[in-house]
């Protein structure tokens, strides 16, 4: 890859999809999120990754050294045939709220 060559296109469609999530990623946890403690860390997170994907399809970096995609797919892969199998039943959400609001338990349908 060189600076300036162009981008297969499913390559490009994959930079647009990833861009466009951490871009929503970053307007929901500002303002459609309930504000916890880790919120910060989380807009953080969201624009450091952003402006790494961007950096990456500017200096057309899709092949420089470092984690591979497809590590991460068969994580996602096996983790959802747990789900699926009934080997995972319930996530545990351990992260911590800030406003009472959104620690008081919402009436459920039944009731």
């Amino acid at each position: 890859w060189k600076t300036g060559m162009a981008v297969p296109r499913d390559i490009a469609v994959a930079y647009l999809l990833q861009g466009s999530f951490y871009g929503h990623s970053i307007y929901a946890t500002l303002y459609l999120d309930a504000w916890r403690k880790d919120s910060v860390v989380m807009l953080i997170h969201h624009v450091v990754t952003l402006v790494l994907i961007i950096s990456s399809y500017a200096f057309r970096c899709q092949s420089c050294p470092g984690p591979r995609p497809q590590g991460a797919l068969q994580y996602i892969v096996a983790f959802a045939a747990k789900v699926l199998t009934g080997q995972v039943r319930e996530l545990k959400d351990v992260r911590e709220y800030d406003t009472a609001e959104a620690l008081s338990p919402k009436p459920s349908k039944a009731e």
